[in-house]
């Protein structure tokens, strides 16, 4: 996916249903992102701007990915489209369920990622939060 813009780009990625959506929602403070209790619901990647005190912030959001086991069509071209433009991202962040902690399916994820360590941001919550109040510059709920 082509950037049009010259924003700093973040991709928000992860398994399905682990809060990319909700972490957008949160951020922009909008409900753009449609978001529900069933995996599954964000199946492109999707872009949101994000002002902030340092510039604008190009955010995208991406459908859940799994990247081993019995994978159905939808979920492989879900995967492409997250994948095919990482080289391009200033930041990738990567999120796990807060209430589960890290599953056996995060762990091909987590492989995948550290080909890019110096533009991964993996972090706990509490840390999360304060990090997002420095780049938004007030607490996110």
């Amino acid at each position: 996916m082509p950037h049009p813009t010259n924003n700093r780009t973040i991709a928000i990625v992860g398994r399905p249903n682990v809060g990319k959506s909700t972490l957008i929602n949160a951020l922009i403070k909008e409900r753009k992102a449609i978001i529900d209790d069933a995996p599954g619901v964000t199946r492109d990647v999707i872009s949101y701007t994000l002002e902030t005190h340092l510039g604008p912030l190009e955010l995208l959001d991406s459908g859940g990915m799994i990247l081993e086991g019995h994978t159905s069509q939808i979920q492989k071209e879900i995967n492409e489209r997250v994948l095919k433009d990482f080289d391009e991202m200033d930041l990738i962040l990567f999120l796990v369920d807060a209430k589960e902690g890290v599953h056996p399916d995060d762990n091909p994820i987590v492989k995948l990622i550290r080909k890019y360590p110096d533009k991964t941001l993996t972090t706990r919550k509490d840390l999360f939060y304060s990090l997002c109040k420095s780049i938004i510059g007030q607490q996110i709920s």
